[in-house]
């Protein structure tokens, strides 16, 4: 410290010397954190050209995406008015109703791969989707895979065909990967070629809503293509109500009327639809039909592969809820993560149309809507 001359005392600092100090501390720190961001950026931009690279490389289609300064926009998705002369599947309502747990000491379940070409929502055109027949179910006409039911304790047994016949249409190596399980993946999710089978066992230890999805490398591709379902362990004992539902979220990325998924639209997690069951909006058009007073049971799977769900019943209050192991009440709406499940359950006071949604709303207008409409529902103007 350099003292004043002819004096031994230490010069005074001013309030005025104390602000310069400080904006000097906060300039300092500003240009510090600069260079941090400026670091990030460079490591995120560099792992998305090679991403970019890399995509190219494979056999899967590349996407339509184009980039532009501030980040990555999805090109359009055809519209179906775009798609004349392509061949598809005709939509046919799934049926949410649950599916009954099998028969036997042990729960078999035969999984059947098959790629096929359907629309996925009314307005858009048809794309090529990967799904899975469960013990000989298949969804053709949407994108959705049939949910498996199953107890605490059961023992498991999947077969695993991948294209059982021509009629499947399957042209690459595909696998399967359970959620519920505690088994070793790298035997059990193994990958097989077009026509191979495979078999494991397992025991479902725990209740609640499990994923089930294909684990074949680019795994984003997979499921992005539509190999994602839900597996439902009940816990033993549970209540019984008067109505068991199952609700799949699940995203689609579109790119050639009738061709593969869109891979550049699912690394920029920027899905054409967000569908319940497999089709934008299936339960607006075509209701789930419920009771007044009835209690209801719905089994919840966001299947993803990227997007969050907000789960919600627009005029009611879940009484109870069951996500991911931890239970709750009274609430308005459920969260679920990619591959996040659960169950719900409430009644219905009043008739009336009761819609369901993602609280998204940007992610509900792409199609995850539906509505639950009572015996007797008087008619409304409410629109979602």
């Amino acid at each position: 410290m350099l003292l004043l001359e002819g004096t031994d005392r230490e010069p005074e600092i001013t309030a005025e010397d104390e602000r310069r100090e400080r904006r000097r501390d906060r300039l300092r720190d500003a240009a510090l954190f600069a260079g941090t961001l400026a670091i990030v950026a460079g490591i995120l931009f560099g792992a998305l050209l090679a991403a970019s690279g890399r995509l190219g490389e494979g056999d899967h289609e590349a996407g339509s995406s184009e980039h532009v300064s501030g980040g990555t926009v999805a090109a359009a998705a055809p519209t179906a008015a775009e798609a004349k002369g392509v061949k598809f599947e005709p939509f046919e309502r799934v049926s949410p109703d649950l599916p009954a747990r099998p028969a036997g000491a042990v729960k078999r379940f035969k999984v059947d791969v098959y790629e096929h070409v359907t629309k996925v929502s009314d307005e858009l055109a048809p794309t090529e989707v990967w799904s899975y027949a469960i013990n000989g179910v298949e969804h053709r006409g949407t994108g959705v895979s049939d949910p498996m039911v199953v107890e605490v304790d059961d023992k498991v047994r999947i077969d695993l065909v991948n294209g059982s016949s021509e009629r499947m249409r399957v042209r690459m190596p595909h696998s399967i990967d359970y959620h519920s399980s505690e088994i070793n993946p790298g035997e059990a999710f193994k990958t097989i070629g077009p026509g191979e089978e495979h078999s494991f066992e397992f025991v479902a230890k725990h209740p609640g809503v499990f994923m089930y999805h294909c684990a074949t490398d680019p795994v984003l591709h997979h499921t992005g293509a539509g190999m994602v379902g839900a597996m439902i362990v009940k816990p033993k004992n549970l209540a019984p109500v008067d109505r068991e539902l199952w609700i799949t979220q699940q995203e689609f990325y579109i790119g050639k009327p009738g061709g593969q998924a869109d891979m550049a639209k699912m690394q920029a997690k920027q899905p054409d639809v967000i569908a319940f069951n497999g089709y934008a909006g299936q339960y607006k058009e075509h209701p789930i039909a419920v009771e007044k007073g009835e209690r209801i049971r719905m089994f919840l799977m966001n299947a993803g592969p990227s997007i969050w769900s907000a789960f919600h019943v627009i005029g009611t209050v879940f009484d109870k809820t069951m996500i991911e192991g931890v239970p709750g009440r009274h609430a308005q709406t459920v969260n679920l993560s990619p591959s996040q499940g659960g169950w719900v359950e409430f009644t219905l006071d009043e008739e009336g149309t009761y819609p369901f949604v993602t609280h998204a709303f940007g992610d509900m207008v792409k199609g995850s809507v539906g509505v639950l409409a009572t015996q007797h529902a008087p008619g409304g103007t409410m629109k979602h």
